[in-house]
């Protein structure tokens, strides 16, 4: 019996928007992912399909400022404790093409939100490249990420937890 190697996935796809402006930052560059998300992981990451209800819920609260930042941060916080495990190397770099630091909890938190759900439908083979070219996602559970140009539409980029049949 083996273990499970790291697979190289291109991140040539990669799309984040600024300002109305869609660019590629990741052309010619690489993640390697480890698959296979552990239960407790599927269930931080399905907190995401509550976000929106606990938005619309507080939408309008004389704090709603600081009680929306009390929701996002500690979803953001699980994306980026479900990645750390998951990508194993990278040689993504910034926007001013240095090298970002190796793939840890704090240097995700350097990310944009597109380019951490980018991440993880990466990890379940769901890019745009790898569904244009018909890979299966995950036999188990698959996690609804945002497209580039939908990524900014909801507080939560469109994420939430679906079962494949």
């Amino acid at each position: 019996m083996s273990k499970p190697v790291a697979r190289r996935v291109s991140s040539d796809d990669c799309a984040v928007s600024i300002d109305g402006v869609v660019y590629y930052p990741h052309e010619s560059e690489w993640v390697n992912l480890m698959g296979g998300l552990a239960v407790g992981e599927l269930k931080g990451l399905g907190k995401f399909g509550q976000i929106q209800t606990e938005m619309d819920a507080i939408r309008g609260d004389a704090n709603e400022g600081a009680r929306v930042l009390a929701i996002l941060n500690p979803a953001f916080d699980e994306v980026r404790f479900v990645l750390a495990r998951h990508v194993t190397a990278w040689n993504w770099t910034d926007n001013r093409g240095q090298a970002l630091p190796p793939p840890d909890f704090e240097s995700l938190g350097m990310l944009s939100q597109e380019e951490l759900f980018w991440l993880l439908a990466a990890l379940q083979n769901r890019t745009p490249d790898a569904e244009k070219n018909a890979s299966p996602p995950s036999p188990i559970m698959s996690l609804d990420t945002p497209s580039p140009e939908t990524a900014g539409a909801s507080s939560t980029g469109g994420l939430s937890l679906t079962q494949v049949s």
